[in-house]
């Protein structure tokens, strides 16, 4: 039977998959860093069908990336704000917009300029680095097993370490 759900599988990536991966959550938590809040408007910009945006607004707020609060004076009204959690994706942001200017580049440049508020300084490509500094890429990393143990990783490393003897 094909595999419905990440959330039994002990990979942070699978797990943050699980949390994270749809096309409508992306869109809704960017429309939530730039200060949207309410459904009405959520629905309004995405032109998202209702029953999707409340199955994945109840998605959001159940991970803890979305707090859902009542607004004052308005019984019905609720908003939906980023938690710390949710605030922890803006580095995740800011590299689909670069990865996507780079590689699904549009006409007269840039879609967006992203700078600091405080210097009006442009932000730098996302970058993995050491802490002393060091640009690390794909080719460069050494991953490895951390003290919580991954099986995950341990199952694809024996799987590629098979094919790469039968390749050879």
């Amino acid at each position: 039977m094909p595999r419905s759900s990440f959330a039994e599988i002990d990979c942070p990536i699978a797990l943050a998959a699980e949390q994270l991966a749809d096309k409508w959550k992306f869109v809704i938590i960017r429309n939530a860093f730039n200060g949207m809040t309410r459904f009405d408007d959520f629905a309004a910009q995405l032109g998202v069908a209702s029953n999707v945006l409340t199955k994945r607004l109840t998605e959001l707020v159940e991970a803890g990336i979305f707090e859902k609060t009542s607004v004052k004076n308005d019984g019905r009204a609720v908003d939906y704000r980023l938690t710390a959690k949710g605030h922890d994706l803006f580095p995740m942001l800011i590299f689909l917009v670069q990865w996507s200017d780079r590689w699904i580049k549009k006409e007269g440049g840039p879609r967006l300029n992203i700078a600091s508020s405080e210097t009006g300084e442009p932000v730098e490509p996302v970058q993995v680095k050491t802490a002393s500094g060091v640009v690390v890429t794909a080719k460069l990393a050494e991953v490895s097993e951390g003290r919580g143990r991954n099986p995950v990783y341990r199952e694809i490393k024996t799987l590629v370490d098979k094919r790469r003897l039968k390749c050879t």
